[in-house]
């Protein structure tokens, strides 16, 4: 996203990660959770399991 030159928000993160849970590409999701942490965006947890 940031290579992009997007502004990622904790909506985009979500979605990404969504989408990387519905393709089963957790190393991606895991990623894209890591990059929320380094630019300090807290991840937002739901209980839709």
């Amino acid at each position: 996203m940031r290579a992009a030159s997007l502004e990622p928000d904790v909506i985009s993160y979500n979605s990404g990660i969504s989408a990387c849970e519905k393709g089963e590409q957790w190393q991606c999701a895991l990623s894209l959770l890591g990059e929320m942490w380094s630019i300090k965006l807290e991840p937002d947890v739901s209980d839709d399991c």
